[in-house]
């Protein structure tokens, strides 16, 4: 039942009356319901009608559309019309919906932020699943949740599998939505999930803090490359003053190297406080890596943010760091690929497949190497 520009449902609940039009004719008799149900609050949103589709009372029937969408469309274009609204313009549904006050989007961000995201809702929480499709970092962006209200926001943290309260937040519209500042690395993504109650309707705390930088690990690094036969890597260490590219490297051994190396550098760490954690940010990895902090395992990593909490293993002074990097296939099979059939050391099933393969992909530790008390 329709009463009131409202779709009254048989238990009650009611929703308002959302019209999307798609063809530019329709006859008297369905623009005269419509323009009732506009009166009464519906929202219609198309082309203005031109003409009736049927030669019913013709051409009679044309000058009554024209007529009656002159006064709808040619007047009350983008504006209201009894208690109802009129767009024919390029408008989303959902700006339409935010332009009359309906409703406001489950999630949304400022424009120009390379956002997407889902929503599950269970019987005792909300799920948001939050990404960031660009290869460049989001900083503090303002996400809004709709009707959440009451509920603390938590951050669940998908690759580490952390899961925390967030500590700033802001109650907005009325008491339903809530704003939350969310920063992200290239491509990272949480879980922000609704499910303990608070009374609070704003919280000033900062929810990704940017921790104070104990020490840089500029170099030089001691960098040991595997050197088997398919591998063939330098058989001595090489040295990096400076983190860098290996496919940009004048040696060959270097450049053309598939395989795993691992990095070395030693470092003297302060005392921190008892309540700190030690964190050591890789900046950039091409492709994975595992890091040993005075030869215990702390930890692998595979995607942006690229950092670990080293706290139980780092100590006060003299800290040794082994990044252990591996690169993919494609450096050996360019390489390979330039040389006649019986000296490739790699195989494939389909050889044509070695002229394909471009030249060395960018890989190895490329930093910048900071650890940070957070």
């Amino acid at each position: 039942t329709v009463k009131n520009g409202k779709l009254v449902l048989p238990n009650g609940a009611e929703y308002r009356v959302l019209i999307l039009l798609q063809l530019e004719t329709m006859r008297p008799e369905l623009l005269r319901r419509i323009m009732k149900l506009i009166e009464e609050g519906a929202i219609v949103m198309g082309p203005k009608p031109k003409r009736s589709p049927s030669l019913q009372n013709y051409p009679e029937a044309d000058r009554e559309v024209r007529e009656m969408a002159d006064r709808l469309w040619g007047q009350w274009k983008g504006r209201r019309f009894g208690e109802g609204l009129i767009v024919s313009g390029k408008e989303s549904v959902r700006d339409l919906l935010g332009k009359a006050g309906v409703m406001h989007p489950d999630c949304e961000w400022p424009d120009g932020t390379n956002l997407v995201y889902c929503h599950r809702r269970l019987e005792n929480a909300d799920i948001y699943f939050v990404a960031n499709q660009s290869q460049e970092p989001i900083d503090n962006v303002p996400v809004t949740f709709r009707e959440m209200a009451g509920k603390l926001p938590e951050c669940w943290d998908p690759v580490s599998g952390t899961r925390r309260d967030l500590s700033q937040w802001l109650t907005v519209e009325s008491g339903k939505r809530v704003t939350v500042p969310l920063s992200f690395a290239p491509q990272q993504s949480y879980f922000i999930v609704f499910a303990k109650d608070t009374e609070k309707k704003t919280s000033d705390g900062e929810n990704f803090p940017a921790g104070e930088k104990v020490a840089e690990l500029a170099g030089p690094w001691t960098v040991t490359f595997q050197t088997d036969e398919i591998r063939r890597g330098p058989s001595e260490p090489v040295v990096f003053d400076t983190l860098s590219d290996w496919a940009r490297s004048e040696n060959p051994e270097v450049r053309d190297f598939s395989g795993t190396a691992v990095y070395k550098i030693a470092i003297d760490l302060p005392q921190t406080a008892p309540e700190k954690r030690i964190v050591l940010q890789l900046g950039k990895v091409c492709e994975m890596a595992r890091v040993r902090v005075n030869g215990v395992p702390v930890g692998g990593v595979w995607t942006f943010p690229y950092e670990l909490d080293i706290t139980s293993a780092a100590k006060p002074g003299r800290n040794e760091i082994e990044v252990e990097v591996v690169n993919c296939w494609q450096s050996r099979l360019s390489a390979d690929g330039r040389l006649p059939a019986e000296e490739r050391k790699t195989w494939l099933s389909e050889a044509s497949i070695f002229e394909k393969t471009p030249g060395p992909k960018q890989s190895g530790l490329l930093g910048p190497v900071v650890i940070k008390s957070m």
